[in-house]
């Protein structure tokens, strides 16, 4: 929906976010009953707010039909159900941007597709692997310690590294299984680090798949069912190792499979007839 900006339902409707976004108190009540109903002492409970101010708070929600009582007990609207799920997401949105804000401000973001821009919010339990001056390959080494015993992996990879590919190798090797969207450079690069008999030994028995991409993909990012990694490029269009975003939140696991379907979805698989 494009939003018109010369139209008057604009102040409107920002008025109705005013009224939840100005109020540490409303936003919390809110919350709080996205839970289920509640008793006035359930909700002084978890927010810690004064049962005065909460009641003062509810009767501003209920002039607002966002808010109803069932006899001891408040609960969420229908209305009230559904602007809960958005404030919800809006401040855990929020949460996410400030808690990695270097990490977004520094790197080049935009190469992040759009509709995976928008729900950024599922790393905001993630944390930052990044380089010290006493160990400058923290992150990949972090990551090479994840990937060593796991039995399936997907990677979305546009850069380059022998030992990662090393890593990779000893995975198809072990018949572990390996899923990889590849450029075209580091797909080159990958036909000339693994033999041609063990390359399609592999592809034959379902345990490497493999697909190239002819676009430029700036990002890279490697997971499993227990773990998610995101890296980026600088502004200057390097890849930027020395920081890595993970998570192991299932939400941010399976944004993670989505972005590596919509990759793939663009890409052309490799078989045996075209190596």
């Amino acid at each position: 929906m494009e939003i018109d900006l010369k139209n008057n339902f604009l102040e409107e409707d920002y008025e109705d976010l005013k009224f939840l976004l100005v109020s540490n108190i409303r936003s919390k009540i809110i919350i709080s009953l996205k839970k289920g109903p509640k008793k006035l002492s359930n909700i002084r409970e978890d927010t810690e707010i004064s049962s005065s101010t909460i009641l003062h708070g509810i009767s501003q929600l209920e002039s607002r039909n966002l808010v109803s009582r069932s006899g001891e007990s408040y609960l969420l609207t229908s209305i009230g159900n559904i602007i809960s799920l958005k404030l919800i997401n809006l401040i855990k949105y929020w949460h996410t941007i400030n808690l990695f804000e270097n990490f977004w401000k520094n790197h080049n973001i935009n190469e992040i597709p759009v509709e995976f821009l928008r729900t950024l919010d599922v790393f905001s339990n993630a944390y930052i692997i990044e380089s010290t001056k006493e160990n400058i390959e923290n992150p990949f080494t972090t990551y090479l310690e994840m990937i060593a015993d796991l039995n399936e992996f997907k990677a979305i990879l546009p850069i380059f590294f022998p030992r990662h590919l090393d890593a990779i190798q000893f995975m198809i090797k072990n018949e572990r299984k390996v899923e990889l969207i590849l450029t075209d450079e580091i797909y080159n690069s990958l036909l000339q680090h693994f033999s041609k008999k063990e390359f399609t030994k592999s592809i034959k028995e379902g345990r490497f798949n493999l697909w190239k991409i002819d676009q430029p993909i700036k990002l890279a990012s490697m997971f499993s069912d227990n773990f998610i990694s995101l890296g980026l490029f600088l502004f200057n269009g390097e890849y930027d190792p020395s920081k890595l975003l993970l998570s192991h939140d299932k939400e941010a696991i399976t944004w993670g499979k989505n972005l590596f379907e919509y990759y793939k979805e663009k890409s052309e698989k490799i078989d045996i007839k075209n190596l």
